[in-house]
């Protein structure tokens, strides 16, 4: 799971990166059309000054050439459409290196697969191996097998069990190595992406600077020169054949030029249809980007739900295999408890059948061996104390980590209160987490209280010992009276037959009789030093066994506390991405509010260039049909109350028009999408004088609204089109308008303009054309603004895309935090379950020690006492067996 969650972080990463390396992009080729725009408009101004100076035949001549330069570029157009066709081509060949990638992919999940089965069955041996133990060290079980198991099967099984250990080592680190090997590749194709990078970042300033072919050429040549893994080379021959056509186009447009006998700020037309078209191919890009951005974000959503799937399906396998193993482990410890308990009980009945008439003289010595059990049992429960402290040691130590681990995550809670749209998934993760506890907290309360009843059981096994100890006091009282009475019988019977035998006859034969006793003594006691010896090994090798559990436990802590620092640093990580991901939200909050602030006055700039666009038409094309007059006296009367007295009803009018026209740009503002524009791309802010914003807001009211269409369809209107409501305006005030529109859109054409009236009537024609001229221009300058707003606008739905991609981002880290708090827990209580179980062992092992030991005391008894034995030694068993499948349970 951890190297799933570190691959899914590197992914996270590399995803974050493409992104920055998007938005890089898109930055850049603003700053290429924002250059490209501030160089039209300095060509334009150039050639407005070339035509004021020129006469209108060299304008008409000049008009044919660059049409014939048209036709030029059109064909370089048809060229750069098949050079986008072959690009095409290699945006397939990178497809089909993604899909190589995602093959990759698959093979490094099936060899995970591989690895977990390897895991798996690592398992089931260590399970295995633990039973053998069981059985080889519990005496019970070796009685009985009746001593089929011994020391060298069991050291042999272990041997093997360890080869294999080291033999799934070396298979992990060989698949380590592979994995490193293939991270070096990873790093070299990264390396050489980064210099490609670089390499084309400054191809990217020559191109935004004011550069020539040659300097084209020799950036080419460097790109040419960089020695790149096959696919990053693939794009760089893509790159290299885009620059190509480039530089191709730009040598074609200089000879034209050339033979045209232009430079190349005075182009015209030319250039503009050039640029427009280059304009046209980088949204085309610029959309196929964000065509592969949104199937590479699918892929991934893919793969991340494929991933949840088969770690779900894990998971239920898991449980499914560990509920199965109990069942099966459950049901053989009950089988062999019962066939356990059925074999002592007949073999302890033959035992006592021959030993209450052998071994009527070893209470003695019994007893001195009893006494040396009683000081090995104060030692071993000694022994156990401190291991007791050890274990609570552990447990504080582990209580402080859980609440250190708390600690980081209330932490981790409050940094994350800043993000209004996270506050209910942060209160459900709290809900969940204090549930976990508390159950954790019943879990340790039931561990407490199984570990109290067993306490109660030793106490139970202790208050047995005593009362068998006081039977067998009872038992031997019995016995020496019954030898007394036997005594006497036989001494009576003696002198009744035998009255007439001599004494010394007498002494030889007792003297023979103890000759025969002392060897049966001696016998027993060369038994007993066998069995002893016997005790003393098996003993050792029980501490041996407990040595190493010892041991293993120490790796056990010390691996979870590795675990533990690795996971807080991880999440120190995840919060330091956190922060970074709020922190890019609150500057696309800013970039929001300042684009949604740009939003709402653009359309009150789009109302106010169209109206006066419309006054402006309709004033030049009247003048020429009337003859130069005099204005008429109503326009008179009202130019001389607007300039002097500033009469009432046009004050009202002008209120009028101003309330109408907020009313407007309301409903406008509401249907605008709420996008998000970054702060580096240039405001159209315009700035008027209050005169001519009221002019042109009183225009704009009295014109009709099929002007927006036709300035999207690009035609200069007819003056017989337009019907204004008031014909009683000035035309000084049309002028104003004009030049207010002028003032904004940078065009010093329309500053300067005069009444037809104070002009000499053989140049009122020359004046009209002119006018017509800059009229043209400023209706293309009015489409290029609805069109930057479009390109806006689709900017402003793409960055509300990735916000919800990284939303989403932030979802999917949260979700894997949960999983891996969620293993962590469950890793403890297996942990803490299984040190529970061992402890419940190693106490019923002694309490069968210490059982069989005074069964071999109460085996010196009469045979009469054998059956009230047999029945205890039933009954202490079946207790036994009840203990061990509680420990179990």
């Amino acid at each position: 799971m951890q190297r799933e969650l570190l691959q899914k972080e590197q992914k996270i990463q590399q995803l974050q990166q493409e992104t920055e390396k998007l938005s890089k992009e898109n930055r850049e080729k603003d700053d290429q059309l924002a250059m490209v725009s501030a160089k039209c408009s300095r060509i334009k101004e150039e050639a407005k000054h070339e035509l004021r100076e020129q006469e209108l035949i060299s304008c008409r001549n000049s008009i044919q050439e660059l049409e014939q330069d048209l036709e030029g570029l059109q064909r370089e157009i048809w060229k750069q459409e098949s050079v986008q066709k072959q690009l095409a081509e290699k945006a397939k060949a990178e497809e089909e290196l993604k899909a190589a990638w995602s093959q990759q992919l698959q093979e490094m999940g099936h060899r995970e697969l591989l690895l977990r089965s390897d895991v798996q069955r690592a398992g089931e041996q260590l399970e295995s191996f633990k039973s053998q133990v069981m059985q080889a060290c519990s005496p019970s079980a070796a009685g009985s097998t009746g001593g089929s198991v011994t020391e060298q099967q069991v050291i042999e099984k272990v041997r093997q069990i360890s080869d294999e250990n080291q033999q799934s080592q070396e298979r992990e680190k060989s698949l380590q190595e592979e994995l490193s090997s293939r991270l070096t590749k990873e790093r070299e194709v990264s390396a050489n992406i980064e210099v490609f990078q670089n390499s084309l970042q400054e191809l990217q300033m020559c191109l935004r600077s004011p550069c020539s072919s040659s300097s084209l050429q020799g950036q080419l040549g460097q790109l040419e020169v960089l020695c790149l893994d096959p696919p990053v080379s693939a794009i760089r021959t893509a790159v290299v054949d885009m620059a190509r056509g480039v530089l191709s186009w730009l040598e074609g447009a200089e000879q034209l030029l050339d033979t045209a006998g232009m430079d190349l700020h005075t182009s015209g037309k030319g250039l503009l249809a050039a640029l427009g078209s280059f304009s046209e191919r980088s949204q085309e890009m610029a959309q196929r980007n964000q065509m592969l951005q949104e199937q590479l974000e699918k892929l991934q959503e893919l793969q991340a739900e494929l991933l949840q799937e088969h770690t779900k399906e894990l998971e239920a396998k898991h449980e499914q295999d560990l509920e199965i193993k109990i069942q099966q482990i459950i049901l053989e410890k009950d089988k062999e408890s019962r066939q356990i308990l059925e074999s002592a009980v007949s073999e302890e009945k033959d035992r006592c059948k021959k030993s209450v008439e052998e071994e009527q003289k070893k209470i003695q010595e019994l007893e001195r061996h009893l006494r040396s059990m009683a000081e090995a049992t104060a030692k071993k429960a000694e022994e156990q104390e401190l291991t007791e402290g050890k274990l609570r040691e552990a447990l504080h130590e582990l209580k402080k980590i859980t609440a250190q681990e708390a600690v980081l995550q209330q932490q981790v809670l409050q940094q994350d209160q800043q993000l209004r749209a996270v506050q209910e998934e942060n209160e459900l993760q709290r809900h969940k987490l204090q549930e976990e506890v508390a159950g954790y907290r019943e879990q340790s309360k039931q561990h407490s209280l199984t570990i109290l009843a067993l306490e109660d059981r030793l106490l139970e096994a202790t208050q047995q010992q005593k009362v068998l100890e006081e039977e067998k006091a009872a038992l031997v009282e019995r016995m020496e009276g019954f030898q007394c009475e036997a005594y006497r019988s036989a001494s009576g019977a003696w002198l009744e037959i035998c009255p007439a035998m001599e004494s010394h006859v007498c002494v030889r034969k007792l003297q023979e009789e103890l000759a025969v006793a002392q060897g049966t003594l001696l016998e027993k006691k060369a038994i007993i030093c066998r069995l002893t010896r016997e005790l003393s090994e098996t003993r050792a090798r029980m501490s041996d066994m407990r040595g190493e559990l010892s041991e293993e436990q120490k790796v056990e802590l010390e691996h979870s506390q590795r675990q533990l620092k690795h996971r807080e640093w991880e999440a120190n990580q995840l919060r330091e991405k956190l922060s970074e991901m709020s922190s890019l939200v609150e500057e696309k909050d800013q970039a929001l509010k300042a684009a949604a602030e740009e939003l709402s006055r653009a359309p009150r700039r789009c109302l106010l260039l169209r109206d006066a666009s419309q006054q402006t038409l309709e004033s030049p094309e009247h003048a020429p049909r009337t003859p130069v007059q005099e204005p008429p006296s109503g326009l008179a009367e009202l130019g001389a109350k607007c300039r002097g007295l500033r009469h009432e009803e046009t004050i009202q009018h002008q209120k009028e028009g101003l309330a109408e026209l907020r009313e407007r740009v309301k409903v406008l503002e509401k249907r605008q999408c709420s996008g998000a524009v970054k702060s580096n791309s240039v405001p159209l802010v315009v700035q008027m004088k209050d005169s001519s914003e009221k002019i042109v807001q009183q225009r704009g009211l009295e014109l009709e609204p099929v002007m927006g269409e036709k300035l999207r369809a690009g035609k200069v209107p007819n003056g017989g089109l337009f019907g204004i409501t008031n014909s009683t305006v000035e035309m000084a005030e049309y002028l104003d308008v004009i030049g207010a529109l002028g003032s904004p859109v940078e065009m010093k054409e329309l500053s300067g303009m005069q009444p037809l009236q104070h002009i000499p009537q053989g140049r009122g024609a020359e004046v009209g054309l002119q006018r017509q001229n800059v009229l043209e221009l400023l209706y293309k300058k009015i489409r290029n603004l609805q069109v930057c707003l479009e390109r806006k606008e689709e900017r402003l739905r793409d960055y509300e895309g990735s916000v919800q991609q990284l939303r989403q981002s932030q979802a999917s880290l949260r979700r894997c935090q949960e999983e891996m708090s969620r293993l962590e827990d469950e890793a403890h209580r297996e942990a803490e379950e299984k040190a529970l179980l061992r402890e419940a062992l190693e106490r019923m092992q002694l309490q069968q020690d210490q059982e069989k030991g005074l069964q071999q005391v109460a085996k010196g008894h009469k045979p009469g006492a054998t059956k009230p034995l047999c029945s205890g030694k039933l009954k202490a068993k079946e207790r036994v067996a009840n203990a061990v499948k509680a420990g179990i349970s």
